[in-house]
């Protein structure tokens, strides 16, 4: 019966082990950081930019100046002349008053006023993006990118690999994998 419990011990733990060896386990060990440099990008900022000037302003013709000379001009002309004359007389009036309302209500006036002109410019800013670092591990050298500042070491996840010697023999061999840093 010893025996019996023996080798069905024997064959759970060969059984329990085939899904074991299908999976590939890691070992975290911690690297030395030998250097470790600040990684920077340009980043577009748009941003509105305004500034403010003075600006003269002139009114906008009514054509209430042409039209009060056109009517003065006119009562002016009636006055001139009989018949035919009149007629002539008035017209002259009427058109010489419409030049010359309308040249009065021409002339320049206004005030300055404040007028705030805006647009967008973009600039750059250089913002930090991260850390370039090296390491050391069994004698080598490697480079990771971190987010943050790693500190004096890193941890890294090391994958043990099975190897064939050229004698045969199955020796073990590892691999460092960069999986998790911290």
């Amino acid at each position: 019966m010893r025996q019996g419990i023996k080798n069905s011990l024997i064959t759970l733990g060969i059984i329990g082990a085939i899904p074991l060896s299908a999976t590939q386990a890691y070992a975290t060990e911690w690297a030395r950081v030998i250097n470790v440099v600040p990684v920077y990008k340009h980043v577009p900022v748009t941003q509105q930019v305004c500034t403010t000037q003075e600006v003269f302003v002139t009114s906008q013709k009514s054509g209430a100046g042409a039209l009060m000379g056109a009517i003065a001009g006119g009562v002016i002309g009636s006055r001139f002349g009989k018949g035919g004359g009149k007629s002539a007389a008035t017209a002259v009036g009427i058109i010489g008053g419409a030049m010359i309302g309308d040249r009065i209500e021409a002339t320049p006036s206004g005030h300055n006023q404040s007028v705030q002109r805006c647009n967008n410019e973009t600039t750059y800013q250089i913002v930090a993006d991260g850390y370039r670092a090296t390491y050391e591990y069994a004698g080598k050298h490697y480079e990771v990118r971190t987010p943050d500042h790693p500190g004096a070491r890193v941890a890294i996840e090391i994958l043990p690999r099975i190897r064939q010697s050229k004698r045969g023999e199955s020796r073990y061999k590892l691999a460092a994998h960069e999986r998790r840093y911290h």
